[in-house]
């Protein structure tokens, strides 16, 4: 359970963070700070999805939840860290 959550973590941020700084340009870091935000829209449920599809399978199960609860968890930080600057 601690390597998927440790996982779901690493890969929300990531995907989150690929999709708002690479996908919009050359801006203000303001901006690209708040499409970052913004694309943890499309980062958790598609981590939550693929955790889902995961935890389907009778060995992975701990692992596939895991990553839903870290792909939360990462957006619950990054969204309460936003709203407080």
């Amino acid at each position: 359970m601690g390597a998927g959550i440790a996982a779901g973590f690493v890969l929300t941020g990531i995907l989150a963070g690929v999709l708002g700084f690479f996908l919009t340009g050359d801006l203000d870091w303001k901006v690209r700070l708040g499409a970052t935000v913004m694309s943890f829209l499309v980062a958790t449920p598609a981590l939550c999805s693929l955790g889902f599809a995961i935890g389907l399978s009778g060995r992975l199960r701990r692992l596939g939840m895991g990553i839903v609860i870290g792909s939360i968890l990462m957006t619950a930080i990054t969204a309460g860290a936003f709203l407080l600057i």
